[in-house]
């Protein structure tokens, strides 16, 4: 079984390319958005590996405004300090649990025009994003 790319991102440097089989899954990209239902390894390893770069100061402004606007959501911050898990740092962690632990992280890699979001808890879930605000709005959609 084969999956077939319908488009990619602007700005992704991937090939289309058909990819994908029973046992492994299939990806779709689209210009908004990628699904996966679960990438080769090697992929993912190379995405989540990419060291994340720093948020500016409108993307941070971004993170604020949606927080601010998505008043379910008890709790997301950028982890900036280098003493913070390395896991997380440069990281937005959200969380969208009562309990506070770290449900989503989204971050741009280095060198990628693309914002990765990675849900915890489960089976991990990636998606990528041509915007921050996709991204953030995959979560809970208030911005516009």
């Amino acid at each position: 079984m084969a999956c077939r790319f319908a488009a990619e991102p602007s700005g992704w440097q991937a090939p289309v390319r058909e990819v994908g089989t029973a046992d492994r899954g299939c990806f779709v990209l689209t210009r908004e958005t990628v699904r996966f239902r679960k990438m080769p390894d090697s992929e993912t390893d190379i995405l989540l590996r990419l060291p994340p770069r720093t948020l500016d100061p409108d993307e941070r402004s971004l993170v604020a405004e949606w927080l601010s606007l998505a008043s379910d959501i008890p709790s997301a911050y950028v982890s900036t300090r280098r003493a913070d898990d390395p896991v997380m740092y440069r990281r937005i962690v959200i969380s969208a649990v009562a309990d506070g632990r770290p449900t989503h992280t989204i971050h741009a890699p280095s060198g990628k025009r693309l914002w990765v979001r990675l849900t915890i808890g489960g089976e991990p879930v990636v998606e990528l994003f041509d915007s921050l605000a996709g991204a953030l709005n995959s979560i809970r959609r208030v911005l516009t």
